[in-house]
């Protein structure tokens, strides 16, 4: 009687339930979000919004299964609150140093798929009426389109219950039906990837050989940041409008062309991050569920190739995977021999997240967001969209030394300068780093199979 409903899991929710069970690290599919209010709260309101919310989405009720069971299922219950605490510092200097502590002991205690809601939230009372609000799920319930979604929401409850009146929004539409979507599905997915792949050799990734590396198996997270200007990204935003080509497809060329530099080789794969959101199906923008999925991206290229080329390949490439980026990444391995493809991963950020700080909304004052989040592969490049571009690196620092990555994130700078004021430019031609030579390269770099 507790339970609402029991049905499969997406792709990406089958490779997250994989690697959480195997993972040797607590923050494995962990993501937090927390932001500074300033104004008054009603705690009491505060907590009723969020479990109105809960009641609305059944993907942020569900516990995940697999033991007796030929595939793993997941269970909507029927009734669950939001774990919710409250720590009141409102009488006390609080530093950025409390703050971070609790955060961490917050990530610290991991998700139990089978037992725990996935989905939980702590606020912080701090002086002068101003509120520390964390936000922590587990990936496998939702992706970052879903923030968006989620606070609206949770402003318009919270909105309606000050008010006095009771909360009313539109009916949810519910993830179940993108799980019957994918089952209907019939497209012949494993021969369009295998064919993808063919004679593909596993070799792409980045390793360093310093004797500081840790052997760890423990997944620490560190980041990096890059900035590039905003000339530079008009440069690029122009071109690519001539070309009629997407800023995505511009950093995987970018990304691939990094790979066949440091892997010395003309052909690397790498792991891409795709929205997953079928346009056919109904108030898809609306329903709250995990629907990204992970697919590899083949760059081929020689030393003689123009940029532009490879930007318009790598683009028509693009736009022939669309039909397939709901396939399982695991069903992927299998179709090829079961062999690891990667181990670095792009995301290009296009899900309407709202980051502007210092913004002012009816419910509050927000500053200060900042997201963590964490995953098993040891490379991940985000491209945020602005007037410029940044970049971030999150990366595995017991793999891959922060030095490496500040030699990687300086060279994606450069290529992306380069290609920007000479698009036409050949592949040989680009210039790595005045830091970064290839004998450094050969003594910093090795390969992904030798692990």
């Amino acid at each position: 009687h507790t339970v609402e409903d029991i049905f499969a899991l997406s792709p990406l929710q089958n490779g997250s339930y994989y690697h959480t069970l195997s993972g040797h690290g607590s923050n494995v599919y962990f993501e937090q979000m927390n932001y500074r209010l300033e104004g008054s709260l009603d705690i009491h309101f505060a907590e009723e919004a969020l479990n109105i919310i809960l009641s609305r989405h059944g993907s942020l009720r569900a516990n995940f299964f697999h033991q007796g069971l030929e595939m793993p299922v997941q269970v909507i219950s029927r009734d669950k609150r939001v774990p919710f605490t409250v720590i009141d510092y409102s009488d006390r200097k609080v530093s950025d140093h409390m703050i971070e502590e609790i955060k961490l002991m917050d990530r610290e205690k991991s998700f139990s798929l089978q037992d725990d809601v996935l989905f939980r939230v702590i606020i912080v009372c701090l002086p002068s009426d101003s509120f520390e609000v964390i936000w922590s799920h587990h990936h496998i319930i939702m992706d970052g389109w879903c923030n968006t979604i989620l606070f609206r929401e949770y402003q318009e409850i919270y909105q309606q219950l000050q008010a006095g009146r009771c909360p009313s929004l539109p009916t949810a539409p519910q993830y179940k039906s993108y799980i019957q979507w994918l089952q209907e599905r019939t497209d012949a997915c494993d021969t369009f990837w295998k064919r993808y792949l063919a004679d593909f050799q596993p070799r792409s990734g980045f390793l360093v050989k310093t004797s500081g590396i840790s052997k760890s198996t423990i997944y620490k997270h560190e980041r990096r940041w890059k900035h590039i200007g905003k000339d530079v990204s008009t440069d690029i935003r122009y071109l690519l409008k001539d070309l009629q080509c997407t800023e995505a497809s511009f950093f995987h060329a970018i990304w691939g062309i990094i790979l066949m530099r440091y892997n010395m080789s003309n052909d690397v794969v790498f792991g891409s991050i795709v929205s997953g959101r079928p346009p056919a199906l109904n108030y898809i923008e609306e329903i709250v569920g995990l629907f990204i999925n992970c697919i590899p991206v083949r760059i081929m290229a020689n030393d003689d190739t123009a940029f532009i080329q490879l930007l318009q390949k790598t683009q028509a490439q693009s736009l022939s995977c669309q039909n397939y980026h709901y396939t399982a990444l695991s069903e992927i391995m299998a179709s090829v021999g079961g062999e690891t493809l990667f181990n670095t991963i792009l995301t290009f950020e296009n899900y309407p997240l709202d980051n502007d700080e210092d913004k002012t909304t009816d419910l509050k004052r927000i500053s200060e967001v900042t997201v963590f989040e964490e995953t098993n592969y040891d490379f991940n490049l985000v491209v945020f969209p602005d007037e410029g571009f940044i970049l971030r690196a999150d990366f595995n620092s017991n793999r891959i030394s922060p030095e490496m990555v500040e030699k990687i994130m300086t060279d994606v700078h450069t290529f992306i300068g380069q290609v920007a004021s000479n698009p036409q430019i050949l592949i040989r031609s680009l210039q790595l780093s005045e830091a970064n030579t290839d004998s450094e390269h050969s003594i910093l770099l090795t390969k992904l199979t030798e692990l």
